[in-house]
């Protein structure tokens, strides 16, 4: 369906006629599919003239050669059957064409833009050409434009979800490297710091001292020294002595390479209060980070610091966050107490501001801090217009207005939230120029452009050429002033550009005026001719010019690739013209061109050759053409060619039915040079009987002499291993494996066509209500079963394996069965001995396992691991060594089957997704042909 789908969309697409008909022109006349057109689309979708041409012919009614008008039905210009289920997936493929063909159409015409426009001026005037169009300043503009046009003037306040500006400060997880920091004088030495003492002189040696839970730390030929709670400066000097009165000779350096830790409380409105253990050397940061930091209500900037009872420091944060001032940063001590109280005062600023945020004050701080804070205004601030809201005590928000020299005066409060307007843009000095100018929009208006001519001419002074202030076709007579009024309303006032250019006229300009420049084609109009056809490139309107001739506006139009314009057959208006004689005909204004495919108006009549031929395919004839010319332009005969057995089909028209002849000749062809060759004439040369190609079959493995063996017709298996001197005594003859690559590449395409089937059956019921059997499955489910099964298909491709039975005394026996004929490219692959199981599938291990005499399918399970949970058990079978499966349990009351050496033991999945029986059996068989796949590469080592 879909291939004849593709032949009427050529149909449809190229001709663009009536469907009926033209099915009718090509069953009549085939030669249609060997215009230029035809070849090219035959060769895009992989088809042949002789396939279309049956498929064509299939949808003939049973009582003639005309088109069953009954059960035929058209849905946008496409014939379907109404008994073809694929109707949908027809239209459905057609609108996927129609839009590839858009796609590269589209292509085409960018393409020769883009080789057509090669100057900058051109591309410049180009767009500018399409802009001026949809200015104007009469054109209707509906209340909904302009109320949009109103709120992009307006300065709204935006709702915008602000951050606490300190929140920033302990997003930095980073702790205090107290390796990089000099150790304080002051700091108190506790129970696990560490010292590093080094010396240096006649001996040089590291003694690392630990402080113990006792307070001591023990010094070689000295003994334990009690240091917990002195400070490190006094701790220092007396290390440092001891070791020089033991080493009087050396210099002596101590260090604390190691610190204790502390406990300190973190309460108030902090993430996470609670007691921290933090590095002896941590700071207020330090100890914030670890709890998270502070609430969206907790202060910044008064936070205390209490030691032995009492507030040690309060600490604003702002001042090291804002200016980078760190003296306040102290380090804590054991016990100390971080209190976050409530934050009195969060006002939030935004619009304006160089760091929009939510800001925390101190009592009566003023707007001016507010602003500072906030990184000042930016260069956009009307500082004429911020606003505050403050929550009132009566219950309402009361709106205040402020300047940036007013701001020193206002004490903020809690709450208030503060916005700081952009200036209005429209308030700027300067005027707008739109329409047939180089360079519209925003131009400088001052004291020496306060007339239209004056403005205008300035420009032209500063380039010197008026080519580059207008575009081509500006129309000097007539422009246009939109003035903003002082009522609030627009007006208009005209002038003429000319007049305002030479200085004879001087129209005023003010700030704001809008000016308008007109093309003179909108103005009166342009003048155009337009041209149609299958064979042009470009349909449509192209412009007029005085001059313009036929020939001319289809170079402009362009010929679509293998299209050839009848010439002589051309329509202008209601008339025919022939160009060849009349090749400059002239148009007029509004003249409409149709062109016509001469492949269409003058078909050439092709005739067909096939078999032992050098280039088969079709080629053009003419009245005179004979069977030899045909073979001549084919190429001549191969040498396999028969030439004493030509077939010819005719094709004639007999009472308005085409009917078929078939004419056989057995003579030689040399005896036919002058027989005569018809259009639509189909010639098949015929391959000498019993010209067959070299064919060879592979012996691998344990045989004598393994290797490529040439092959003759009807030889069989067991000739073959006694030309390769039969099996060595390695041989493992129930293992072999006999591949044919025909059937591979069937089974190939069978399990290809079986997974997309699978896949296509499972995507489309994922879609519907249920599922099989009425329950409903995951797609996700669904998807992984499909993507799992996809992947097994690659890693385990089917060997094109046939199950044979061979042994030493089938071998013997030419009338075995299993001794089968041969044909091309078979393998025979024997391996040696084996004394293996191999477990594949559902089990916990897969892997290979010794042979055990009398062991049964559950102890090689066992052997690996066990089942999994998804493995289903009653489905597990084994596959023999020589190919042949068999089920693991033939039910209650027969003996389960027997493991033999070499086998496998395949346990597959259990498959719960569907309910519906013939969805399962394709699945399993599916997963039967892929474990058939990976036995035989276990036997044969690929696994």
């Amino acid at each position: 369906m879909k291939k004849l789908l593709l032949i009427l969309l050529f149909v449809i697409n190229i001709f663009a006629a009536d469907e009926e008909k033209l099915i009718s022109m090509v069953m009549q006349n085939p030669s249609l599919l060997d215009t230029p057109q035809g070849e090219m689309l035959l060769k895009q979708y992989g088809l042949t003239k002789e396939q279309v041409t049956n498929m064509i012919n299939s949808k003939k009614s049973p009582s003639g050669d005309k088109l069953a008008k009954d059960s035929v039905k058209t849905k946008n210009n496409i014939v379907v059957s109404d008994n073809n289920e694929s109707d949908i997936e027809a239209l459905k493929l057609k609108e996927e064409i129609k839009d590839k063909l858009l796609s590269e159409y589209e292509k085409i015409i960018d393409q020769e833009l883009d080789n057509k426009i090669t100057l900058e001026r051109e591309e410049k005037l180009k767009e500018l050409q399409k802009e001026k169009a949809k200015i104007h300043p009469f054109e209707y503009i509906n209340s909904e434009t302009i109320m949009d046009d109103l709120k992009k003037k307006q300065h709204k306040k935006e709702a915008k979800e602000l951050k606490r500006f300190s929140d920033g400060f302990f997003a930095n997880k980073n702790q205090i490297d107290s390796t990089s920091l000099p150790v304080p004088e002051w700091y108190e030495i506790s129970i696990n710091d560490g010292f590093l003492v080094t010396l240096f002189g006649i001996k040089n040696e590291s003694y690392n001292l630990k402080v113990k839970s006792d307070g001591t730390i023990s010094i070689p030929s000295y003994g334990p020294l009690q240091i917990a709670g002195k400070s490190y400066k006094d701790a220092e000097q007396l290390i440092k002595d001891i070791f020089k009165r033991t080493f009087p000779n050396n210099s002596v350096v101590v260090t604390i390479d190691q610190y204790s830790t502390m406990q300190v409380s973190i309460t108030g409105d902090v993430k996470a209060p609670g007691v921290y253990n933090l590095s002896s050397l941590s700071t207020l940061k330090e100890a914030l980070v670890a709890a998270n930091g502070v609430n969206a209500t907790g202060s910044v900037r008064e936070i205390e610091i209490k030691r032995n009872g009492r507030v040690f420091k309060k600490i604003d944060l702002y001042d090291f966050i804002i200016s980078g001032n760190s003296k306040d940063m102290v380090f804590l001590k054991a016990n100390d107490v971080v209190f976050v109280p409530v934050a009195k005062n969060l006002v939030k600023i935004e619009g304006e501001v160089k760091r929009e945020a939510i800001y925390e004050l101190k009592q009566n701080q003023t707007l001016f801090e507010l602003l500072e804070i906030a990184g000042g205004l930016t260069q956009k601030a009307n500082k004429e217009m911020i606003s505050i809201a403050r929550y009132g005590d009566d219950n309402k928000i009361a709106q205040l207005s402020a300047s940036q020299k007013d701001a020193k005066s206002i004490a903020l409060k809690d709450m208030d939230s503060i916005y700081v307007y952009p200036i209005n843009e429209e308030n700027s000095n300067s005027v707008f120029v739109y329409g047939n100018v180089f360079n519209p929009g925003v131009w400088e208006f001052s004291s020496k452009t306060k007339s239209v001519g004056a403005l205008f001419n300035e420009y032209i002074k500063k380039d010197s050429d008026i080519k580059n202030l207008f575009l081509p076709n500006t129309f000097f007579e007539y422009g246009i002033i939109k003035r903003y009024d002082k009522n609030l309303s627009y007006k208009i006032i005209k002038f003429n550009l000319q007049e305002e250019l030479d200085g004879a006229s001087k129209t005023e300009l003010l700030a704001q005026d809008e000016i308008y420049i007109f093309d003179n084609k909108i103005i009166n109009g342009s003048e155009f001719v337009e041209i149609l056809g299958e064979p042009i490139l470009k349909p449509g309107k192209y412009m007029y010019f005085d001059g313009m001739s036929v020939e001319d506006l289809i170079y402009a139009a362009g010929a679509v690739e293998g299209a050839i314009i009848d010439k002589e057959k051309i329509k202008v208006r209601s008339a025919s013209v022939n160009i060849k004689k009349t090749p400059f005909y002239k148009l007029s204004p509004y003249d409409d061109v149709v062109v016509y495919d001469e492949n269409l108006t003058k078909p050439r009549k092709y005739a067909n050759i096939y078999g032992e031929i050098v280039k088969q395919g079709a080629y053009e004839i003419n009245e005179s053409s004979t069977l030899m010319d045909l073979v001549q332009m084919a190429g001549g005969l191969t040498q396999k060619a028969a030439r004493n057995k030509i077939e010819i089909t005719k094709y004639i028209v007999k009472d308005n039915v085409r009917e078929k002849i078939l004419k056989i000749y057995d003579k030689d062809i040399d005896e036919l040079t002058s027989l005569a060759i018809d259009e639509f004439d189909e010639v098949r040369i015929f391959k000498i009987p019993k010209w067959n190609e070299r064919q060879s079959v592979v012996l691998k493995g344990e045989v004598k002499y393994p290797g490529e063996y040439v092959i003759y017709t009807g030889e069989r298996l067991y000739d073959v291993i006694k030309r390769a001197g039969g099996f060595t005594e390695d041989a493992f003859l129930e293992g072999s494996i006999f591949s044919r690559e025909s059937l591979r590449i069937s089974q190939q395409k069978e399990l290809k066509n079986s997974l997309f089937t699978l896949k296509q059956n499972i995507t489309s019921q994922s879609l519907s209500a249920t599922q099989y059997g009425g329950q409903r499955a995951s797609t996700a489910e669904l998807v992984s079963l499909i993507a799992e099964l996809e992947r097994q298909a690659d890693e385990y491709a089917p060997q094109g394996r046939i199950a044979l039975e061979i042994t030493q005394k089938t071998v013997s026996n030419v009338d075995s069965p299993n001794n089968i004929i041969l044909e091309d490219k078979d393998v025979l692959y024997v391996p040696s001995k084996l004394s293996t199981v191999t477990i594949i599938g559902e089990v916990l291990s897969q892997s290979t396992v010794v042979y055990q005499e009398g062991a049964e399918v559950e102890d090689y399970i066992n052997l690996a691991g066990g089942l999994k949970e998804s493995a289903n058990e009653d489905a597990i079978f084994i596959i023999h060594a020589n190919g042949m499966t068999e089920k693991a349990s033939k039910g209650w009351f027969a003996a389960s089957a027997t493991v033999k050496k070499g086998d496998s033991i395949f346990v597959p999945p259990t498959i719960d997704t569907f309910s519906n029986i013939a969805a399962a059996k394709d699945i399993t068989s599916i997963i039967y042909q892929m474990a058939l796949a990976a036995a035989s590469l276990k036997v044969i080592g690929a696994l």
